[in-house]
């Protein structure tokens, strides 16, 4: 088997150190297809390079309308038809696991294992795995209600 820098047609001190970077962090590069309006969110059919693989694999993935990462089909569903919710990110990440719903109130956390909402007068108390959340404060304000959600989602993450 040929390394990879005798497969490259071109090569340069640069490109080898771009690709073993490229390589060796899973880094990936994505081709949208097309583009569908789910109302509350985008769905966006993807061509995926990754560079650990031959051919491109096709996804389904879904975006909130300002580029956030929601998930799959189903999952962005779930979260915005189903129960009412706006995902958002929080911080550095790049994936939605927060989000508010107006219908009802609350800011609520989730990854793929879990999913709790957060209103004014609720507590963390029995809702965080393993005691991820030892204190018992009750949200007085929604942005005290959102700090939960948060902490939420980084405990089952």
């Amino acid at each position: 088997m040929k390394t990879l820098t005798e497969r490259m047609p071109y090569r340069s001190k640069s490109t080898e150190i771009l690709r073993y970077v490229f390589e060796s962090f899973g880094v990936e590069r994505r081709k949208t297809l097309k583009e569908k309006d789910m109302k509350g969110y985008v769905l966006k059919t993807e061509e995926v390079y990754h560079f650990s693989q031959k051919d491109p694999i096709v996804l389904d993935s879904a975006y909130t309308y300002d580029g956030k990462y929601i998930g799959d089909r189903k999952n962005a569903d779930f979260l915005v038809h189903e129960k009412g919710i706006s995902p958002e990110t929080y911080g550095d990440n790049t994936v939605c696991s927060i989000g508010f719903c107006e219908k009802d109130g609350k800011w609520y956390g989730w990854s793929h294992r879990a999913i709790h909402g957060f209103g004014i007068g609720d507590t963390g108390e029995k809702r965080f795995p393993e005691g991820g959340h030892k204190d018992k404060p009750k949200a007085r304000t929604l942005e005290q209600a959102k700090e939960m959600a948060i902490k939420f989602a980084e405990s089952v993450a």
